[in-house]
C-alpha cells in the first residue's frame, strides 16, 4: 500500500472506526463522501468470508457503536446508498447486498442495532424498514434466528472447554434475546417467509430452539394468537434436495430431535386456536393470570376448561358452539355476545 493511500482519508477513517474513536473520525474532511466506499477488510459470518465492506458496514458489524452513531447522525444519506455498495462473497463470487440492519444484527451489539433503527426511522415505528428483506427474502429477524455453531468438535473435549462453550452460548443467547425484543417491539414480524417459505419463527424452531421458546413467550406476553394446527401444516422447502419438494414442519421435525423437543414444549403452552386473554383460569389462584401460569410451568389442562362454556360464571356443558375468532366454546346464551366482542 502506498504512503498516500495509507494516510488517505479512507484509511484514516478506517483506523478511527477500528478504535471506535469519534474524535479522530470527526477530523476526516468530507466524511460523507467516504462512508459508502469499500475498505480492505473481511466480515466472517455463516461460515463464509465477505470481503470489502463499506465503512459503515464495517462499523455496524464490528460493534463500533460510537462511530456508527456519529456516521448515521452526520451522514444520513449513507443509509440510502448501501445497496450500491454490496458486500462481495468470496465463495460465491457474486455481489450480495445486505441491508445495514442485517449487518448490525449479525454483529450482535444491541447499541449498533438500536442506532440503525433510530436513525433510519427517525424515532417512529416503521415496519417496512424493520422487516426489510435481502435478495433471498431474509429479514433481520431471520438472521438473528440462525444459531452460531457451538457444537462440539469430533472427539472428546475437556470439562473446562465444555464449560467455556456453554458460557459462550448463554452469553450469545442473552444478546440475541435483547436484540430480538428490540426488533419485535419496533414492529419486526415473525411471520414473513423467505425464499424457502421459512418464517423467522420456523427458522428459530429448526436452528435455535432456545430463541424459539423466547419468541413464543413474547407472543404469549403480547396476547398474540397462535394456531398450532396451522403452524404445523405450514410448508417449508427442504434443504439440499434437487427438486425443492416442500414438506410440512411436522415432517421436517422427524429428522431434528432438538426441534422436536421444542415442539413438545410448544404443545404444552399453546392450545390450538385459543387466545390466552379469553381463557378461563380454572384451577389457579385469582392472583395468577394464564400467561404467568404458562410461563411458570402450569399444565394447560389446569388452565383451559374443555367442553364447558367459556363464560366465567357459566357452568353449561352441552350444546356449545366454537367462536370462529378465538376458538373458545360458548353456550347458546353467551355465544352471540362473545363473538361480537371478539370480532372488534
Amino acid at each position: 500500500m502506498s504512503e498516500e493511500k495509507r494516510n488517505g482519508p479512507l484509511a484514516r477513517a478506517h483506523r478511527a472506526i477500528e478504535n471506535d474513536n469519534v474524535e479522530e473520525l470527526s477530523q476526516i474532511a468530507e466524511l460523507q463522501s467516504w462512508c459508502s466506499l469499500s475498505v480492505e477488510a473481511t466480515l466472517n459470518f455463516f461460515g463464509k468470508e465477505y470481503k470489502n465492506p463499506t465503512l459503515v458496514q464495517y462499523a455496524a458489524f464490528n460493534c463500533k457503536s460510537k462511530c456508527l452513531k456519529y456516521i448515521l447522525r452526520r451522514c444520513p444519506n449513507v443509509l440510502d446508498n448501501l445497496t450500491d455498495s454490496p458486500l462481495s462473497n468470496a465463495q460465491i463470487a457474486l455481489p450480495y447486498p445486505y441491508p445495514l440492519l442485517h449487518i448490525a444484527v449479525l454483529g450482535g451489539d444491541i447499541e449498533c442495532v438500536a442506532a440503525v433503527i433510530r436513525y433510519s426511522t427517525l424515532g417512529e415505528k416503521d415496519e417496512s424498514f424493520i422487516n426489510k428483506q435481502d435478495n433471498l427474502g431474509f429479514t433481520a429477524l431471520h438472521f438473528l434466528s440462525i444459531n452460531n455453531d457451538y457444537s462440539e468438535t469430533e472427539g472428546s473435549i475437556s470439562s473446562v472447554q465444555r464449560e467455556k462453550l456453554e458460557k459462550q452460548y448463554q452469553a450469545d443467547l442473552e444478546k440475541r434475546k435483547r436484540i430480538a425484543r428490540l426488533l419485535l417491539d419496533n414492529g419486526a414480524s415473525l411471520w414473513i417467509p423467505n425464499c424457502m417459505s421459512e418464517t423467522p419463527l420456523i427458522t428459530a424452531l429448526m436452528r435455535n430452539q432456545d430463541l424459539f421458546q423466547f419468541y413464543v413467550e413474547y407472543l404469549l406476553e403480547k396476547h398474540e394468537k397462535l394456531n398450532l394446527k396451522d403452524f404445523l401444516e405450514e410448508r417449508k422447502f427442504e434443504y439440499g434436495t434437487a427438486d425443492g419438494h416442500p414438506r410440512t414442519i411436522e415432517e421436517c421435525l422427524k429428522s431434528n430431535p432438538d426441534a422436536s423437543a421444542a415442539l413438545e414444549w410448544l404443545k404444552e403452552r399453546i392450545f390450538d386456536n385459543v387466545q390466552t386473554r379469553s381463557v378461563e383460569v380454572a384451577d389457579l389462584d385469582s392472583s395468577d393470570d394464564p400467561v404467568s401460569a404458562i410461563r411458570n410451568g402450569t399444565p394447560f389442562s389446569s388452565i383451559i376448561p374443555t367442553k364447558r362454556c367459556g363464560k366465567q360464571s357459566c357452568v353449561i356443558l352441552e350444546d356449545l358452539e366454537r367462536c370462529p375468532y378465538c376458538g373458545t366454546l360458548y353456550c347458546q346464551t353467551h355465544f352471540s355476545d362473545h363473538v361480537a366482542h371478539c370480532n372488534k
